[in-house]
């Protein structure tokens, strides 16, 4: 089994109350309000994937730009391997932050 694509999904409510620190803003640049974005994972097995991570500035460019092309083609139950690959990718964005909230 291999991974044949990952997509993004931001959901964002300006009305929802927000979750740990509400300083950070949206990817729109809102702050306030409650999101999430959700990393669809699909593989050649029409089995697919749904992981979740905080709605914060730059983690879905981070999931798209960088993420995505090191995960194509590869098995995603070999989860160390892919921890380890997405970590060497993004070690230039630091080791806290958007970055990890992408690997999340």
């Amino acid at each position: 089994m291999k991974i044949t694509d990952i997509t993004t999904t931001h959901l964002h409510s300006p009305e929802g109350k927000p979750i740990q620190d509400a300083t950070i803003p949206t990817p729109k640049g809102e702050s306030g309000g409650r999101g999430q974005i959700f990393v669809h994972i699909k593989t050649d097995a029409d089995i697919e994937g749904l992981g979740m991570t905080y709605a914060s500035p730059g983690v879905i460019d981070v999931i798209e730009s960088s993420l995505k092309q090191e995960l194509i083609g590869k098995d995603p139950l070999d989860i160390e391997k892919l921890w380890n690959d997405m970590y060497w990718k993004v070690r230039g964005y630091g080791r806290k932050g958007i970055a990890f909230c992408a690997i999340s």
